[in-house]
């Protein structure tokens, strides 16, 4: 009888205590979605539900040709650039690639082809086109095409209509603006043709207006030169392979990242 009792508290006690102070990691394959949480870096609440709910992102089978580049806003809104390609071995030159964009809006379940104002790529040329995703509804291509490499366009509208506009940054701002994109312009060169930048300036992409401006108190980027050294003095020793002085390439960076704080 005292046997039994005793048996009885020990599954008592043992049960009181896997229910409010539980021992070890949690096992996974007993919850997949709280599993999938704890496995994604989820900021989850005191209470273990999501203070902020992750947007699911939907796929799209239908969608002609693929994907090359898929970008979204913090809204859980995005866009596509996709590539239709034909190919044809015997006449490399018949080769074309159709360019498509696609809309994911905010809150939206499927993914909407929208008008795509970049061109048909013919022979080998290749898909290049750039996107970068400024807001919600808010989109900026290079078009990066052979005839019209230094072409861009911009919507505010998801999509619907875009705006032509150049790569070519004109103009100085003070302050980066939140979800602008910050990359380099060259200002200086030692031979154009050989396109050798020595000196480059921070341009930011503009999520008003999808224009690009230098940044007015931006650092100087110097491509293996002395800070005073005159343009055409090479430096005796170069400070690394392809790297500016800074340490800072020329590549398009999201402005959240270069300046987590927005200033």
């Amino acid at each position: 009888m005292a046997a039994g009792v005793i048996g009885l508290l020990t599954a008592l006690l043992l049960t009181g205590c896997s229910a409010d102070e539980p021992s070890g990691p949690p096992d996974r394959g007993q919850n997949p979605e709280r599993a999938e949480e704890l496995g994604t870096g989820v900021d989850l609440g005191p209470g273990g539900e999501r203070s902020v709910p992750l947007p699911r992102i939907p796929s799209a089978p239908g969608l002609p040709g693929w994907a090359h580049q898929v970008r979204f806003a913090a809204d859980g809104s995005g866009f596509a650039l996709l590539a239709q390609c034909v190919e044809d071995a015997a006449t490399p030159d018949n080769n074309f690639c159709r360019q498509y964009v696609a809309v994911l809006d905010r809150g939206g379940s499927t993914w909407a082809l929208r008008r795509s104002p970049l061109p048909v790529v013919r022979g080998g040329a290749g898909i290049s086109a750039d996107l970068h995703v400024l807001g919600p509804a808010r989109a900026w291509i290079r078009e990066n095409s052979d005839k019209r490499p230094r072409r861009t366009w911009f919507t505010v509208d998801g999509g619907r209509s875009w705006r032509a506009g150049d790569w070519t940054a004109r103009g100085t701002v003070t302050a980066i603006p939140k979800g602008a994109v910050l990359s380099t312009e060259c200002v200086s060169s030692l031979d154009p043709e050989e396109q050798e930048c020595t000196q480059y300036r921070i341009a930011v992409l503009s999520p008003q207006d999808g224009r690009r401006r230098f940044l007015r108190q931006g650092p100087s980027l110097l491509w293996g030169l002395p800070a005073k050294a005159p343009i055409g003095q090479q430096p005796p020793t170069a400070p690394g392979p392809r790297q500016p002085r800074t340490g800072v390439t020329p590549v398009p960076v999201p402005a959240s990242v270069a300046e987590p704080d927005g200033s």
